[in-house]
């Protein structure tokens, strides 16, 4: 989706050039967020989790989200939204039961 690798390279090479473009990346957004006054730590993984999320919310099909994420199956993509669901419940219960405890 962004052009952050230069081509041509070997894939070690490509490889080291993502994982440095990565970590500069979640580092701004760590600062966008403490300028923002966000709590919630904001990175390229919860972009990605959120992205997804709100593409299945607005019924995008199975094939496209996968294809977008690079998922080399529609399975994998699946097992990610299934984990978002999760996720989601999960903070849903505890809502309901810090409501209760009060």
């Amino acid at each position: 989706m962004l052009p952050i690798l230069r081509s041509g390279q070997n894939p070690e090479e490509r490889h080291r050039q993502y994982l440095n473009r990565l970590q500069t990346i979640n580092l701004l957004l760590k600062r966008v967020t403490a300028k923002a006054g966000i709590k919630t730590n904001l990175t390229t993984y919860v972009a990605r989790h959120t992205w997804a999320s709100m593409a299945y919310r607005k019924n995008v099909p199975m094939s496209h989200i996968s294809a977008c994420m690079g998922h080399s199956s529609e399975s994998i993509t699946r097992i990610y939204l299934d984990t978002l669901s999760t996720s989601t419940l999960n903070k849903t219960n505890q809502r309901v039961i810090g409501r209760l405890m009060r």
